[in-house]
């Protein structure tokens, strides 16, 4: 027998799951329970996280703000009112250091005048030239086969005759086969 006076969980029918209460198997006993308590459960968990969690991650938001900014971080929020010195937005804000020699840097300058209140969208702007130079720098060109072709049916693209751009198919290179595709 499941229990003393259930045959089967009077919720699922099953009896492939342990017993809990109430005629209930341990799945549908807890989804009964999650409803009614629905609300303590809640008040629960945020008081759990903030327990174990929240504190830990203050903690190394501080320890971050002093490795890359000897800690100035708040003063230089507070002393531009807590907005983007570029465009004024009290959104998404970031401390930015003007000269480039912050974070990752040996030596990083992180004197009060170097730093400056930019909102997400302005210290990407002030940065795109050089994530541009990055990505570049990185580039790696294709490849040519083994065989030293460009594909394995033809040594260039058929119609602007490169090899510089990879091979997409039937010929066309990544640049000729988004335009023919644009095209259709």
């Amino acid at each position: 027998m499941w229990s003393r006076k259930h045959t089967e969980c009077v919720n699922c029918g099953k009896t492939d799951k342990k017993h809990m209460g109430k005629g209930l198997c341990h799945s549908c006993y807890f989804q009964e329970y999650g409803k009614a308590k629905a609300e303590h459960l809640t008040a629960y968990r945020k008081q759990w996280w903030f327990d174990n969690h929240k504190k830990n991650l203050l903690k190394h938001k501080v320890n971050r703000e002093k490795m890359h900014f000897d800690g100035k971080r708040e003063i230089v929020l507070r002393r531009d009112n807590y907005r983007c010195v570029e465009c004024g937005s009290q959104n998404k804000l970031t401390v930015h250091h003007k000269n480039g020699k912050g974070r990752g840097k040996k030596k990083p300058d992180n004197r009060l005048r170097n730093l400056e209140t930019l909102c997400r969208s302005c210290h990407l702007a002030k940065h795109r030239a050089e994530l541009v130079a990055a990505r570049h720098a990185n580039y790696d060109p294709p490849k040519l086969l083994k065989s030293g072709r460009w594909s394995k049916k033809h040594d260039a693209c058929v119609k602007c005759k490169q090899t510089n751009s990879r091979h997409m198919g039937n010929g066309f290179c990544s640049r000729c086969y988004q335009q023919q595709h644009k095209m259709t």
